[in-house]
């Protein structure tokens, strides 16, 4: 999963993993039905006290690898999402809306609409109508459990960015 964007301010009470990558973990949740069995990740600082960016590996119980990329200091706002399988790779580029696929497997094209729109209004008419949830209480828990591994892994190895490389070494000189 990627999902780089650049910095606006929000949601800096929080790192990038609760902030961004949450979303993320969730769909990954949904297409691995296996434990998570290990985590790394890394994690940088640049504007607070919570990581700004960071990359996480989450290893399951099955076998596969989920390589989870999130950035809310990047020069570019990237959401996408590569699978790998055997036969295969399936991209999805999420702000385009375009979909490459060189897997034997039919996929449907993405419905162009507002994701998050669509998920107050059904938050929202779930909490009116007693509609259904998008998401069950059992998958945020899910997602949110990993999330906070991800956090204490990258709590162990989070590294502070004070300034670009070019402008330290001019800095320096």
């Amino acid at each position: 999963m990627l999902a780089p964007g650049p910095w606006t301010g929000r949601g800096d009470d929080v790192s990038a993993v609760l902030d961004l990558m949450i979303h993320d973990l969730d769909l990954v949740h949904t297409m691995v039905k296996s434990d998570v069995a290990s985590i790394k990740a890394r994690g940088w600082v640049q504007y607070g006290p919570h990581a700004d960016e960071i990359s996480a590996a989450v290893t399951f119980a099955n076998g596969t690898v989920a390589k989870l990329d999130t950035s809310r200091i990047a020069d570019t706002r990237k959401r996408g999402l590569r699978a790998v399988y055997k036969d295969g790779v399936v991209e999805i580029d999420f702000l385009t809306r375009q979909i490459r696929n060189t897997t034997p497997r039919a996929l449907k094209a993405l419905e162009i609409g507002d994701p998050l729109g669509e998920a107050v209004a059904g938050f929202v008419a779930a909490a009116r109508d007693g509609n259904a949830p998008m998401v069950l209480p059992e998958q945020a828990r899910l997602a949110l459990e990993t999330a906070v591994l991800i956090e204490d892994a990258v709590e162990a190895a989070i590294l502070v960015r004070t300034a670009r490389p070019a402008a330290r070494i001019a800095a320096a000189g």
